[in-house]
């Protein structure tokens, strides 16, 4: 039987402060919840905002300290439906513990949320992908190795049939979706060349600083795991140029309606 429990008694009363908290701030909580990553801001663009709760002011909360990352939980409308919006996220490179990163993961499953879809902004190492391609995300390797409070019983992360429903959705929409595997590192700093290559044979497609830790935790919690990957700039074991944040937004942008259609799909068939 797998053991849910918080790592220590302080961790626990944490997440049940921050989740009363939450509550009496906006209200019912809807079963799905979406964390943005760098690029996806612009979803917002046609929410209907229900509530908005700046998460610096709940106490306890771990707050990011990355430029771009903004800590705000919005309760919304998109697409006729009722979810929760997470924009920002903190990484274990800012000096958190696995435990303070996964905080999120516990108040999503302590206030009853059902479903997740995460989001990120990532590197592509699978040469046949272009900037600006969404990318669904089948498995994950985690470079770390970090540890969990529980172990996945059945080895598969995100919900194979919510991915299946994902896809579908979008053909009918006239859009194709590109499959692949996520690597976590640690970050900040980008990969070396050598770096790019290992990954590659080691059969992964995208790369980022997040989601890894956070989709497992969710995925052991008994929630429904979906991912999303914006590909910002195609990796190189030739040479690969030096990014800054403006350069994921710009690139987010530009996907602006890739990416709030198939966020779309990914809602209506949640």
């Amino acid at each position: 039987m797998i053991n849910l429990s918080f790592r220590n008694s302080s961790h626990k009363d944490t997440v049940n402060t921050i989740v009363d908290e939450i509550r009496s701030r906006i209200g019912s909580i809807p079963a799905l919840s979406i964390v943005l990553g760098s690029g996806f801001g612009n979803v917002l663009d046609d929410a209907q905002v229900l509530c908005e709760v700046e998460l610096q002011t709940i106490p306890g909360f771990p707050i990011s300290t990355v430029i771009g990352h903004s800590s705000t939980l919005i309760k919304c409308r998109l697409s006729g439906v009722e979810i929760l919006v997470w924009s920002g996220r903190i990484h274990a490179y800012e000096g958190f513990s696995n435990m303070l990163v996964a905080t999120p993961i516990d108040v999503m499953h302590a206030l009853g949320c059902k479903q997740v879809c995460f989001t990120n902004a990532a590197g592509g190492l699978n040469p046949l992908l272009k900037v600006g391609e969404i990318v669904i995300l089948d498995d994950v390797l985690d470079s770390l190795f970090s540890g969990m409070p529980a172990t996945l019983t059945t080895g598969q992360v995100f919900s194979k049939t919510w991915i299946t429903r994902v896809i579908d959705h979008c053909a009918r929409e006239g859009r194709a979706l590109q499959h692949g595997v996520y690597v976590g590192v640690a970050g900040p700093s980008y990969e070396t060349r050598a770096e790019i290559g290992m990954f590659r044979k080691l059969g992964a497609d995208v790369i980022g600083m997040s989601t890894v830790r956070e989709a497992k935790l969710a995925s052991v919690k008994g929630l429904e795991v979906l991912a999303l990957s914006l590909v910002t700039n195609v990796l190189s074991e030739v040479a690969t140029p030096v990014l800054d944040h403006s350069h994921v937004v710009d690139v987010g942008a530009s996907s602006a309606p890739a990416i709030k259609s198939i966020l779309k799909s990914a809602i209506l068939t949640a």
